[in-house]
């Protein structure tokens, strides 16, 4: 929103021998059409007045007229014509996407259908346009205004990817425009967390939206686009309980919002947090088989975990990392792992091999997983031994080394990122 200042500046004409002037305020009336009978009065003051403006990038038309204390006469307007009102366009933000515009989603026979309309809900209109402002060639940017509805279908049997092996049910479609040589044409893509929405170069041609539209991190469209067009991010749509039936588009997402200055793209981090791993030396001897069977949460001792500030969107990506420095009784093989407390899960695994007794082996393991419907996202650091002896994290043979991991000399810590999807 952008606001504009109004001053009045006016003559008493009492100084020239006739009536004195008793103003009681300034009248201000806009319209998006130079003309004053389609004009609405915003503001008023004696001196100075403040209208926010809605729309950026739009140009708008300004009167003003004086009116008496007795509030039952007014001055000349001015400008005098009622075609000539005063011309102010308000400044264009060019990192919103798009501007007084919402994403419409909507649902028949299995297919989905995404409509730009404006925001208020009716279709864009010469009065009442959407703004999207796309980056040129020459790091300049350029604005189009939509004055009539365009949109684009999921048929009835693509499914973008959604419910594809190692892609989750739950999953968020995002909703781009292409700059078609003036003409805006609308894409759709299933990023799956990957960062592929780069707005600073133009993207290669989208593929067709048909019903064999079955990739997640490809561009989809339902215009024929031949070349690399620059286009921008409009804004995106989660189901965070996915669909019944993969490309079966009998359900409404559960979130669908505008993309805008400040907003996060695929792969960006939206909150992160790191933790040192115990501050006193820490043992155990749990054993985990070293065999071809699924890793589970009871096979690993579990150090102290860390949770999101914020729980984390079902949809979106939780990164994990752990470090330990561990020493081991006997020649071993050592084991970390990414534990998942709410979920039960063993998320991520990490080995090495002890050669000696009490020699040290620096572990390190990563996860990538869905958050999903997770209260807090707790996550820990897990670890065990293969060979049967006392495991020490944070020191050998039971004694802490080097002092406190919280003094930032030995490197045991678990760092989680939620990831934008």
């Amino acid at each position: 929103m952008r606001s504009v200042t109004f001053d009045a500046i006016f003559i008493d004409p009492h100084i020239n021998g006739l009536e004195p002037l008793q103003v009681d305020a300034v009248e201000y009336h806009v319209a998006v059409v130079n003309n004053r009978t389609m004009a609405t009065k915003v503001a008023e003051g004696l001196a100075a007045a403040q209208y926010d403006l809605q729309v950026e990038g739009t140009t708008f038309y300004v009167w003003a007229r004086c009116r008496n204390k007795a509030g039952d006469s007014y001055s000349e307007w001015y400008p005098l014509s009622s075609t000539g009102g005063l011309q102010v366009t308000v400044g264009f933000a060019a990192g919103n996407g798009a501007v007084n515009a919402r994403i419409v989603p909507s649902i028949a026979g299995g297919a989905l259908t995404v409509t730009l309309k404006a925001l208020s809900g009716d279709d864009p209109s010469p009065e009442n346009p959407i703004y999207i402002s796309f980056r040129e060639a020459d790091g300049s940017y350029s604005t189009i205004s939509l004055t009539a509805t365009i949109s684009l279908t999921v048929p009835s049997g693509a499914t973008l990817g959604q419910g594809s092996v190692g892609i989750s049910d739950r999953f968020r479609l995002w909703v781009i425009a292409f700059n078609d040589s003036g003409t805006v044409r609308l894409g759709i893509v299933n990023t799956h967390a990957a960062a592929i929405l780069d707005e600073t170069k133009p993207a290669r041609a989208p593929l067709a939206l048909d019903v064999d539209a079955d990739s997640a991190r490809m561009i989809f469209s339902t215009a024929i686009i031949s070349v690399a067009k620059y286009f921008r991010i409009i804004g995106f749509m989660d189901w965070s309980s996915g669909l019944g039936t993969p490309g079966t588009w009998n359900v409404l997402p559960d979130i669908t919002t505008l993309y805008g200055i400040g907003s996060l793209r695929p792969g960006d981090v939206v909150q992160s947090s790191i933790s040192n791993i115990a501050t006193a030396v820490d043992t155990t001897t749990q054993l985990v088989p070293l065999d071809d069977t699924v890793p589970q949460v009871s096979e690993f001792y579990s150090l102290s975990g860390t949770e999101f500030t914020t729980q984390a969107q079902p949809v979106n990506y939780i990164e994990a990392d752990v470090s330990l420095l561990v020493s081991h009784s006997v020649a071993s093989v050592v084991v970390a792992s990414v534990l998942d407390i709410e979920a039960n899960l063993v998320r991520g695994l990490g080995w090495g091999q002890i050669f000696a007794a009490n020699a040290v082996e620096h572990l390190h393991a990563k996860a990538l997983f869905q958050a999903g419907d997770q209260t807090g996202n707790s996550v820990f650091p897990g670890v065990a031994a293969v060979t049967a002896g006392t495991l020490t994290i944070n020191g050998i043979g039971g004694t802490r080394r080097f002092g406190a991991p919280g003094n930032g000399f030995i490197s045991n810590y678990l760092q989680i990122r939620e990831i934008m999807c």
